[in-house]
């Protein structure tokens, strides 16, 4: 079970955004990132969509229904790929 954070998807923030608040969200979402990958999750679908921003402007990642382990991209016999999205991969 997830928490409800509340607040706006990144999509639905009206742009552009002061460039303090855009610092402080990329922050924020490198820091939720490195601490899922610490925990070895990867969620592969990071867009604006899956980023909602609580009521006191922290970034927290919604929509985990492609997140996977490493182990499971890294298993025996297979390759690593992170697979997700395929648009939003760069």
């Amino acid at each position: 079970m997830l928490a409800d954070v509340g607040g706006s998807s990144l999509a639905g923030l009206a742009k552009p955004l002061p460039v303090d608040v855009l610092t402080a969200l990329a922050v924020g979402l490198a820091q939720a990132v490195a601490g899922m990958h610490r925990r070895s999750v990867m969620h592969r679908d990071i867009t604006p969509a899956n980023i909602v921003i609580s009521g006191d402007g922290v970034p927290c990642l919604v929509d985990f229904a492609l997140a996977t382990s490493f182990a499971e991209i890294r298993g025996p016999g297979r390759r690593a790929s992170p697979g997700g999205a395929a648009v939003p991969m760069a």
